[in-house]
This record gives structure tokens, sequence and C-alpha cells, in this order.
């Protein structure tokens, strides 16, 4: 039984990480939003798929393109392959649907896949 644990830890350890390119424009798709009543902001939740974002960042919100200045809660900078929540003042929470991105490099929707 021993031998299996072994073997196992070290199929796992084999695993290579994901590349994640910061030198790529910001990329999050938004997995969640969690409004907060008592700061009047919201917070859009996701992992960074590419780039990076530091606190006080202007970035877009897709798809209403609104632009606004971003807050990271205790983190000072993230980078590609992150969890975060990226807190927005002045945006509505019905806005924050598709994803987050760069402010002057604006991703755009190929196709939308839902389930058939």
């Amino acid at each position: 039984m021993l031998i299996i644990w072994i073997l196992l830890l070290d199929a796992v350890d084999s695993v290579n990480s994901p590349d994640r390119d910061v030198s790529k424009p910001l990329l999050m798709p938004i997995c969640d939003v969690v409004r907060s009543n008592s700061h009047g902001q919201v917070s859009a939740c996701g992992k960074l798929e590419s780039g990076a974002v530091r606190s006080g960042s202007k970035i877009m919100v897709m798809p209403s393109g609104e632009q606004e200045l971003c807050g990271l809660s205790g983190l000072h900078h993230c980078k590609a392959g992150d969890n975060v929540a990226i807190a927005l003042q002045g945006i509505d929470a019905n806005q924050l649907e598709f994803h987050v991105h760069h402010a002057k490099e604006a991703a755009t929707v190929v196709k939308l896949m839902g389930n058939a």
C-alpha cells in the first residue's frame, strides 16, 4: 500500500504546470461577482489567464466596455495563473458578465458556446 502512495506522489510531482504568459495583455474570465453594499463596490473574481495587474491599474469590463481603476484586496500585483478578486468602484454588477482585460488592448469575442 505504501508503494502505491509513493508512485501516486511521484506521478503528481511529475505533472508540469501550464505555461502562463505574463507578457500578453491582461485577460480574466469572470467566474463570480461579489457585491459590497457597505463599500459601494463590486468585485469580479476569476483566474488571470494572461498578463498581470497592479492595484490602481485601469481595466475594462466586457461586454459594457466600461473602464475603471481596480483594487486588489491585500495585494499589490497579480500575474497570470493567480486567482484574484478585483474590486471596482462605480461599475454596475450587472455589467460584469464575460471578462476583464487591459483598458488599452480590448479582447474580442469570436464565438459564444453553450450547451447543445
